[in-house]
């Protein structure tokens, strides 16, 4: 994909810079919001038991696991593959991937200021396009080099394991755990990367693909999948989360009938993101429907899933955390008992998955503004805890009257929240009350309190600017 919420592995083209600026200011944002305590310790295979792993046992699992997926024939059927997501803040994707050679790409972030960008890459013309949503008639031309073939490949791996064109060379097998789920885990290789593919002992699908690094060996990046459905006798994942973050809704089509003349061309910005669908030809419609919501979930799974936030073994957090959110605000009263007599880390993900239940909601509101001021806590914790703040109205006021604290950290973190928050292409109207505030700051005794408050100023008045000439355009 061209840009997204999590760092992207392999992304290289004439806008590699563009895309690597964007993904770490995308991945900063959503870190900021969803896990900004929680860093992978280690390897994900540190778990695996003792002993050699064996590369007749790897063989043994890919096997199983190409059968599960739908069996080798039918993957190799597949020429084509579409991938759409929505993301839960902002926006869309779609990538559209042609084997062997050809990859479209639409990312919509708007209003950040991300923006929308598009891309098309044909290697049998050797040719690729890219266009931003501002400047919708200044597409970018470029020659593409051989790594550039990176998205077409990670496709295949990711969604279908192998294909005619793609088939990673198996090195070793091991156990481990995901959460409370049984894995094998196989490390493959597939140029220029070693993979880790977690396979769920019981399906055998994937719910986890990582690239190792080649320095320490361990995961530095990784995939969930989950919500596996069946389309044309292949089993597809219908969620993907980047690097424990909140899973991220899929639809997957394959053999799409598409237009080839989008690939003769830049992306059209005023056609969206579907352009590439053949005219008169709808969606295909031939996933099977998903699995109903678990409403059923009793007092004693919400308590256990609670009681999982608190563990520090990251796979048991994530799994507690994801079944809380998939069942609802159901267990907004558990989460709200939960969070009394909490501190540090514990409190902060609870009010992180309330905030993402009810996003005005007046627990985690307060949680947070306390974590804030509390100069006992976590000097990381205490930061994004003001991001957190920035999400919502209620929040928003809270910082609003932070702004002439005392504690010269908390005066920065504000400014840091607002600064994240301004950078916006369409800013939160209530912000615009902090406007005589941040002048005062202006003559901070503090630096960096100056310097941000400034910057937040210019900011607001250049939305405003921009805004403007939109409307008399």
């Amino acid at each position: 994909m061209l840009i997204r919420d999590d760092r992207k592995v392999g992304r290289c083209s004439t806008v590699a810079i563009l895309s690597l600026l964007v993904a770490s200011l995308a991945s900063a944002q959503m870190d900021a919001r969803t896990r900004p305590c929680l860093e992978l310790s280690g390897s994900i295979i540190d778990g695996q038991s003792k002993g050699e792993s064996s590369l007749e046992r790897a063989k043994q699992l890919w096997e199983m696991a190409i059968a599960a997926k739908g069996g080798r024939e039918r993957l190799k059927a597949v020429q084509s593959i579409a991938i759409t997501q929505t993301f839960s803040v902002r926006g869309s994707s779609t990538e559209l991937c042609v084997f062997p050679d050809k990859y479209w790409a639409w990312e919509d972030r708007r209003p950040s200021k991300l923006g929308l960008a598009a891309e098309v890459r044909n290697f049998q013309q050797n040719v690729g396009y890219f266009v931003v949503g501002h400047l919708p008639n200044d597409p970018k031309k470029s020659e593409l080099k051989p790594e550039a073939r990176w998205p077409l490949t990670e496709c295949q791996l990711l969604y279908l394991l192998e294909t005619r064109w793609s088939a990673p060379e198996l090195l070793k097998a091991s156990r481990s755990k995901v959460g409370s789920t049984d894995v094998d885990v196989l490390e493959v290789k597939i140029d220029p990367f070693r993979v880790a593919v977690y396979l769920d002992s019981k399906t055998p699908l994937p719910v986890r693909i990582g690239y190792l690094s080649k320095y320490t060996g361990k995961i530095f990046q990784w995939h969930g999948f989950s919500d596996y459905r069946e389309a044309n006798g292949i089993f597809l994942p219908h969620t993907i989360s980047y690097d424990g973050d909140r899973s991220i809704p899929l639809q997957v089509e394959i053999n799409v009938h598409y237009d080839p003349a989008v690939f003769e061309r830049p992306p059209r910005i005023d056609e969206g993101p579907f352009q590439w669908r053949a005219k008169g030809v709808k969606p295909t419609s031939n996933n099977s429907a998903p699995p109903k919501p678990d409403d059923g979930i009793n007092p004693k799974q919400i308590q256990q899933a609670i009681n999982q936030l608190h563990q520090k073994d990251e796979n048991v957090y994530i799994e507690g955390r994801d079944l809380l959110l998939r069942a609802g605000p159901i267990v907004i009263p558990a989460l709200t008992d939960a969070t009394k007599g909490k501190r540090g880390e514990q409190r902060y993900r609870l009010a992180s998955i309330l905030l993402e239940l009810d996003e005005e909601n007046e627990t985690a509101v307060n949680a947070f503004h306390e974590l804030l001021l509390d100069r006992d806590e976590d000097g990381l914790l205490r930061r994004h805890s003001a991001f957190q703040l920035a999400s919502c109205n209620k929040g928003i006021m809270v910082l609003i009257s932070l702004l002439k604290n005392k504690d010269v950290f908390v005066r920065r973190s504000v400014l840091f929240a607002f600064d994240e928050l301004t950078e916006q292409s369409k800013i939160p109207d209530l912000v615009k009350k902090a406007v005589p505030l941040l002048k005062e700051l202006l003559k901070d005794s503090d630096e960096i309190v100056r310097g941000m408050a400034e910057e937040v100023l210019e900011q607001i008045t250049a939305t405003k600017s921009n805004n403007s000439a939109c409307n008399t355009g």
